[in-house]
């Protein structure tokens, strides 16, 4: 009955993988719900440490299991992952275990989720409020700029907000003065 209940709860949380397949500008999402799917069945282990060398035939039983479980681990959540991302994906991985599978997955694609992060907070960092005119004209304005700026404006907009969203506003200090009084000054003296 547990073990029915427990396979329940795997299939449920799965689906939110199998729901939006990894394409590569949904890496950053796609790695979230493999993290929360892969704690709940308490294998996201594998993709933090590698599989060490099988232990010799006279180890120790314990570490004989606790080998076979690492490995059995590693196949699961390596098919796991193929089985959620776009076939041209899957060609390339196809081979590779869960542990190198995400590292060569992250050098793909964490590096084209920061640039996006970079230019969307750049962009929003460049748009000037005219003096006169009311902040919803000019939020709709600079949210519809940053639309058109690109090939796929929901795609970029959602990670745009998300973005928005998860980080937290920071404050640099450059040439004695501080950066947040050097934007407000450009918005309210234009």
């Amino acid at each position: 009955m547990a073990s029915t209940v427990t396979s329940t709860n795997n299939l449920s949380l799965r689906s939110i993988l199998e729901k939006d397949k990894l394409t590569g500008p949904n890496f950053l999402d796609w790695e979230r719900n493999l993290m929360i799917v892969l704690r709940h069945e308490r294998k996201w282990y594998v993709l933090e440490e590698p599989l060490a060398e099988a232990p010799p035939a006279n180890a120790p039983a314990a570490a004989r299991n606790a080998h076979k479980k690492h490995s059995d681990d590693l196949l699961d959540v390596a098919c796991l992952m193929l089985t959620t991302m776009s076939p041209d994906l899957q060609a390339g991985l196809i081979n590779t275990n869960a542990y190198d599978m995400i590292r060569q997955l992250r050098d793909m694609f964490q590096t084209q989720a920061h640039t996006e992060r970079y230019n969307a907070t750049k962009a929003f960092n460049e748009c000037k409020m005219v003096k006169g005119t009311s902040v919803s004209d000019h939020v709709m304005k600079m949210m519809l700029g940053i639309m058109c700026r690109v090939d796929k404006p929901s795609n970029y907009t959602s990670n745009v907000t998300r973005h928005l969203r998860v980080t937290p506003v920071r404050t640099y200090k450059s040439n004695k003065l501080n950066e947040t009084q050097k934007w407000r000054d450009r918005i309210y003296n234009s």
